[in-house]
């Protein structure tokens, strides 16, 4: 209400926190209102209208508000990244494709270009053409970590890949920036793993996650603290309480990173009545203003909920380009169960129950995006935030009784042809076989399951752990903390 009495008064300076505030509550179509009338200068406010145009899924007007931000003076091929991203994120890969390929056309020398429409070709698993461009990539900038971690991602590497040879060398240069060493030791650590030289991984590892911890350090307390002031609010002010929210739209499947959620996730989408929505900001952005009053003693209108829940579906359905059921795979989603409970009062929830030690081995060989699932840098957070989050599902399964349905990771592999009858019963939808063959569903994946989700379900991750048992001491250390919630 102050930004907008300011703007009102015409201060100009308010357009643009207001505009970025209904942003992030998932409130798109407010901030482009706001945004309509962006004057001729505002750089920051022409790359903010590209990011909500983007949003709202009209590439048009994403591309034209990018181009007066470059005429504005915004960096060029930082902007073409930062647009094609978004177009991407929103389900219009081709248009952001489009953005790609005359870029590169304008920059033919911008290796950052050509590697990232490589890993736009690998969501939509056009694997040899993004393998191209990966290749082509380190040619045009041997030191693009980048590119090397992508390429070593999308499939088994061999001893004799020229990649292989390239990323070795790049990785003893000592000028490169963090970022670019750390996504070259994640890169190494799966090529070596690959071609047999597992004896070098964790050095690999220990080294990638070092570097990204300096950049992104994890608080185990903070996230403890933050746990235990959501679950309070739920229990003194909404435990017990009728939700008066939206009816049906989404399925929710959550769980820890590299449990098995791409894997259900995939199972749903291959249902004639199910689109993947893949992992989605948007209930966190919908329930944020509700859940910072909870914690300051504020409670919210049960209208509030139900609002929250309609704007989730809007922006939910608009993304995943359905107008009925949707699935949403947002990780974050475990920590905030009840209260998505009373914003959409009958959306199932699905949760990935996986060996926490698979999970952490898994967990901390990945590069995660920059500055998201910052526990994974360390083996001993790792474990802790394993138990954390077993600690919150619990509470939320005291809590709530029988309101989420726990899919155990290795059931699910061992006998599909059971344990995949009963995901579908738990997402409410009648049986199709469809479902028994995920692998064969059409659909595009950003996640860093993009290459196995395309092959039929197999168990070979399942005790990975074992090979690995020497170097995951602090990993076992960290799960055995004890959890306490109150």
């Amino acid at each position: 209400p102050i930004l907008r009495r300011t703007l009102d008064a015409g201060a100009e300076a308010a357009r643009q926190p207001l505009a970025q505030l209904f942003l992030d509550s998932c409130r798109a179509e407010d901030a482009a209102a706001v945004l309509a009338s962006v004057r001729k200068g505002d750089k920051a406010l022409w790359t903010l209208l590209a990011t909500v145009e983007a949003r709202l899924r009209r590439p048009g007007p994403a591309r034209k508000a990018t181009a007066r931000a470059i005429a504005e003076g915004a960096d060029p091929i930082a902007a073409t990244i930062e647009l094609s991203a978004r177009l991407n994120s929103e389900n219009e890969t081709e248009a952001a494709l489009e953005v790609l390929e005359a870029a590169i056309s304008k920059y033919p020398k911008a290796a950052i270009l050509v590697g990232q429409r490589g890993q736009m070709q690998q969501s939509l698993g056009r694997f040899d053409a993004a393998r191209a461009d990966l290749r082509r990539a380190a040619q045009m900038d041997p030191a693009d970590g980048e590119a090397y971690r992508a390429y070593a991602a999308g499939g088994k590497m061999s001893a004799d890949d020229p990649m292989l040879a390239k990323m070795e060398a790049a990785a003893t240069r000592s000028d490169l920036p963090p970022p670019r060493k750390w996504r070259l030791h994640f890169a190494l650590a799966k090529a070596l793993g690959d071609v047999g030289r597992t004896d070098e991984v964790f050095r690999h590892l220990h080294e990638a996650n070092r570097l990204q911890a300096s950049a992104f350090p994890f608080d185990f307390d903070a996230a403890l603290t933050r746990a235990r002031a959501q679950l309070a609010a739920f229990r003194t002010h909404l435990s017990g309480r009728a939700p008066e929210g939206e009816t049906g739209g989404a399925i929710f499947v959550t769980g820890l990173p590299r449990s098995g959620t791409t894997l259900v996730e995939t199972v749903l989408a291959a249902h004639s009545q199910v689109t993947a929505g893949g992992e989605m900001a948007f209930m966190a952005e919908a329930l944020g203003l509700a859940l910072e009053g909870l914690e300051n003693g504020i409670v919210p209108d049960p209208a509030e909920f139900a609002e929250a829940g309609r704007r989730y579906l809007s922006a939910g359905r608009r993304r995943a380009g359905t107008d009925g059921l949707f699935t949403d795979k947002a990780i974050g989603t475990f920590t905030r169960i009840g209260f998505i409970a009373h914003a959409l009062p009958s959306a199932p929830i699905l949760v990935l129950k996986r060996d926490p030690r698979d999970v952490g081995l898994s967990a901390y060989r990945n590069m995660f995006p920059d500055g998201t699932h910052r526990f994974s840098t360390s083996l001993y957070e790792i474990g802790r935030y394993i138990r954390l989050h077993d600690a919150l599902i619990a509470a939320w399964e005291e809590l709530m009784p029988g309101r989420m349905h726990v899919v155990d990771y290795e059931a699910l592999t061992a006998h599909p042809e059971t344990r995949i009858p009963e995901i579908v019963a738990a997402a409410g939808l009648p049986w199709e076989d469809a479902c028994l063959a995920p692998h064969k569903a059409d659909r595009r994946v950003q996640t860093l399951s993009f290459a196995q989700v395309r092959q039929p379900i197999y168990r070979s991750s399942v005790a990975g752990w074992q090979q690995f048992e020497d170097e995951l001491g602090p990993l076992l250390e960290g799960l055995e903390t004890r959890i306490d919630l109150l």
